[in-house]
């Protein structure tokens, strides 16, 4: 341990633990999807953005095949009502779990709100493997550090790929405390934010999303208001006009849609 201490920026010695707290059992419970929200079956379009997120994580995993297995992370930025957490849902569905074992869904608008999601992932997956037969309960007891310690501990140590989406960060910094440092065979992290970092920009790579190109909205349109409300060349121009209007803004569409249905 003294000698893993010492050389701790290549060992990465404070996420590591010893051998024993690492069961079979507790790996095989390591899947599975957290707190993910529910499939909109109304979701249009995006199929070039899905497959440049797809690309720009696959990328920077063959980039890193020859070193230590790093976390690959893109941000996907935008205004608010474009859509951003609904192309990350969108994307979580499509590839789980064909290409990872393991997703969590974490709210990060601030720490407080990370270290509380953190604690009801260790409840909830029921996940306790201290040595000396301590009660399920004991990880609700420990500090912040020690919560935030264990689940990165465990994301680094885990024997399947597995995404973490930081939805609505506000905070990048916050990533330095909440992200391991490694992945035992992938680790992907998908942020989504209004604020495009720089750094990001060169190093992870950022996906800037805009509003829907007026075919888009249409077909928003059609699956959320019912096609009787836009079929036909009266209702397809009034559509248009609608979609104008609203700047082509996805949410103020799904709103106009709702109301349209009421109607």
């Amino acid at each position: 341990d003294e000698l893993l201490k010492k050389y701790e920026e290549l060992t990465y010695y404070a996420e590591r633990r010893h051998p024993e707290e690492f069961a079979s059992a507790f790996n095989q419970r390591m899947r599975g999807s957290w707190n993910l929200p529910r499939r909109n079956p109304n979701f249009t379009g995006r199929d070039g953005q899905l497959d440049q997120l797809r690309l720009r994580l696959v990328n920077q995993d063959d980039r890193g095949k020859q070193q230590q297995r790093v976390v690959v992370r893109v941000d996907v930025a935008g205004m608010g009502g474009v859509g951003k957490s609904q192309l990350v849902t969108e994307y979580c569905y499509r590839n789980f779990p064909a290409q990872y074992g393991l997703v969590i869904w974490l709210n990060s608008e601030s720490a407080d709100s990370l270290v509380a999601d953190y604690r009801s992932l260790l409840s909830d997956m029921a996940m306790d493997v201290d040595v000396g037969g301590v009660s399920d309960n004991a990880d609700m007891n420990k500090s912040t550090d020690e919560i935030v310690g264990e689940v990165k501990t465990r994301l680094f140590r885990s024997r399947v790929p597995w995404l973490l989406v930081f939805d609505n960060l506000e905070d990048h910094d916050l990533l330095n405390d909440f992200v391991p440092r490694g992945a035992g065979i992938r680790g992907h992290v998908v942020v989504t934010t209004r604020h495009i970092e720089t750094e990001a920009v060169d190093s992870h790579g950022t996906l800037i999303l805009g509003c829907f190109d007026i075919s888009e909205s249409l077909e928003l349109l059609r699956r959320s208001a019912g096609l009787h409300n836009v079929d036909g060349e009266k209702n397809t121009l009034a559509a248009t006009e609608l979609c104008k209007m609203m700047g082509n803004l996805p949410l103020a569409l799904g709103m106009a849609a709702a109301y349209m249905r009421r109607c």
